[in-house]
């Protein structure tokens, strides 16, 4: 029998794997058990606490992306470790956003809304980190919704958008 190293050590999001892929795969297990016994439906609100080394260390090594991403279905073994969004329910403004994390230490929330054939994501107030300037991503579904064509922009305080990129999404599957 052969072994390799990816057998033993696994790459997963984060600084630390070690507190990203279990975390992850408890979330998804949980996930799929209330899906599996009918609970899924009527859960409203999830809260999950930390014990040990998860608690003091978690934010800071990932844990609460890999939870956040594993209550969304995430399998550690798909995800790409370089960034993760997550979409959720803001019950408190009572709309979708988008939290939104990267390699770089980027971390931000859009707000977002998906309606008339539109998908929208806007950040236009500070979360974690400054609002140094506005952003959004505006993108229409094609008629046959296999495609999004889009463009991400920005706005300087007391400016006019200005186009970042533009940017399209096709469904290959």
């Amino acid at each position: 029998m052969s072994l390799s190293v990816f057998d033993i050590f696994k790459v997963g999001i984060g600084p630390s794997s070690s507190h990203t892929m279990g975390p992850m795969r408890a979330a998804r297990e949980f996930t799929l058990g209330l899906k599996r016994d009918g609970l899924l439906a009527p859960t409203e609100e999830i809260a999950a606490r930390l014990y040990g080394s998860l608690a003091f260390t978690g934010a800071g090594h990932g844990t609460d992306r890999a939870i956040l991403a594993g209550l969304e279905g995430a399998e550690p073994e798909s995800v790409d470790p370089d960034s993760i969004a997550v979409v959720g329910f803001d019950s408190a403004r009572q709309a979708y956003c988008q939290h939104y994390f990267d390699s770089r230490g980027i971390a931000r929330v859009y707000a977002m809304d998906l309606s008339g054939g539109v998908w929208t994501l806007l950040r236009d107030s500070p979360d974690f980190t400054p609002l140094e300037f506005s952003q959004r991503f505006t993108g229409t579904f094609s008629a046959d919704g296999r495609r999004i064509d889009g463009r991400w922009e920005s706005a300087q305080p007391g400016s006019a958008w200005e186009l970042d990129f533009p940017l399209s999404y096709t469904k290959t599957g």
